[in-house]
């Protein structure tokens, strides 16, 4: 999977469940490190992970990682199994996030 379907799948599956939302995550993104924020998610974690925290709680952020971003991803690849997992990763260690992210979607 490369990085412009991941925006692609993200995308869309924010708009249609949380209209605008998409756009607000994307300024927020490029205001603060001039990244997409599909970019950040799969090369720096940790950043995106400080950027959501700053502006929402820990739940928030939680259920923004797992519903919107990270379930159209792992539905596309058809490993539901790991939401829980890889969710729970983002919030607690972002480097083997990221490890585990790319593992699964291919370095892209």
């Amino acid at each position: 999977m490369n990085r412009e379907e991941i925006n692609r799948i993200v995308k869309e599956h924010v708009e249609l469940v949380a209209p605008g939302f998409y756009s607000d995550l994307e300024l927020l993104s490029k205001l603060s490190f001039n990244r997409r924020f599909t970019d950040l998610l799969v090369e720096e974690p940790g950043k995106l992970l400080e950027l959501l925290l700053r502006n929402n709680d820990p739940f928030t952020v939680f259920f923004v990682i797992k519903y919107l971003v990270l379930k159209p991803i792992l539905s596309r690849i058809q490993r539901m199994d790991l939401l829980d997992y890889l969710s729970a990763l983002f919030m607690e260690d972002t480097k083997e996030f990221r490890r585990s992210l790319i593992a699964l979607i291919g370095n892209c």
